[in-house]
């Protein structure tokens, strides 16, 4: 008797071990569902410090570098710098470069880059992961060739047609010296607070399938929010491991509002009735970059309809096993209207 009670147990057992084991295995295969392996891409960028290129550069040197730099790098290059320089790409273009690049102002910034930024290689690497994660979901989507480290006068990141430019400058630190030197007027507190390195690779991926992958609209408040939740989303497929502060560029405080006041921002906009207005100032206000979301409380972070869109988006996908492709087409109406409030 005493066998048979201990058989029936080691069997329970052994039952109950398989079946935790298949339901930690289930969830943990949903939660890292994008955490999918890439060290086997041939996806890689050309990376080129254009800044350290031009710093100490004599005149004449400084005219060889460029008329090389136009040769060698896309077409980004001299889009960017004729931007920096706000002059044409012409015979004086050298001129103005090398003018640009010894100014006391631009020297304290390279300076205060070469500091911060000694060891580059792991944003490298992460952008460049973050990009073979996308090929395997859209494989024959364009990528960037070339990554371009360059001064853009703290515009953070472009992409153009075939490269992305970073100015590191931005992702100094709201406490950097040179930072803090800007005046108010030209850069408020809560642009300060995003200038920091750990959103740079997320600003990457961010601009860039803003570029490529998601197409430009006009359209109803709740198509926009759903667009910008698809955007977010892509960018979490793109860097799975990245804390979903980072990933919505909030302060852990500032999620923290978005997570307790969800159902604050749904009822605002229904009361409003504002989900399905074409109203460009009302889009700004929930979706666009500032101080705090216009409407609501000032204590409640900007960018609440992204913030809402990222959790419809999201919901959506873990109750349908669709590929992101297919996310890309699914229309904002059929999401919104499987979208629940925790």
């Amino acid at each position: 008797m005493y066998a048979i009670i201990t058989n029936n147990l080691m069997r329970y057992k052994i039952i109950y071990f398989f079946v935790v084991v298949s339901i930690f295995g289930l969830v943990s295969c949903q939660e890292n569902r994008w955490d999918i392996p890439v060290d086997n891409s041939d996806f890689s960028l050309d990376v080129h410090d254009v800044d350290a290129i031009f710093l100490n550069l004599s005149s004449q040197e400084t005219e060889q570098a460029h008329l090389k730099a136009s040769n060698d790098f896309t077409e980004l290059y001299e889009m960017e710098m004729s931007f920096n320089l706000r002059a044409p790409v012409d015979s004086n273009f050298s001129k103005l470069i090398y003018s640009f690049y010894k100014s006391d102002y631009i020297q304290k910034i390279e300076l205060e880059k070469e500091k911060r930024f000694k060891e580059r290689i792991k944003y490298i690497k992460r952008i460049e992961d973050g990009f073979k994660r996308l090929k395997v979901h859209f494989p024959n989507q364009k990528y960037p060739k070339e990554l371009l480290w360059l001064n853009n006068l703290f515009a953070g990141v472009h992409s153009s047609d075939s490269a992305v430019s970073v100015g590191l400058e931005f992702y100094l630190g709201e406490k950097n010296a040179v930072v803090q030197s800007i005046p108010t007027e030209e850069l408020y507190a809560w642009q300060r607070k995003r200038m920091d390195s750990k959103y740079l690779e997320r600003d990457v991926v961010e601009s860039w399938v803003q570029a490529h992958f998601i197409k430009a609209l006009d359209g109803t408040m709740a198509e926009h929010i759903i667009q910008a939740g698809k955007t977010i989303f892509l960018i979490h497929a793109a860097l799975p491991n990245l804390e979903e502060n980072r990933l919505l560029k909030y302060e852990k405080s500032e999620l923290k509002y978005a997570q307790e006041n969800l159902s604050l921002v749904w009822e605002y906009l229904i009361d409003q009735k504002l989900l399905f207005q074409n109203n460009p100032r009302d889009k700004s206000n929930f979706l666009n970059a500032g101080p705090f979301t216009v409407g609501l409380p000032e204590e409640a972070p900007d960018r609440l309809g992204q913030y809402l869109g990222y959790k419809m988006v999201k919901g959506y996908m873990q109750k349908n096993e669709i590929t992101l492709q297919e996310l890309l087409t699914t229309d904002y109406n059929k999401i919104i209207q499987t979208f629940q409030i925790d």
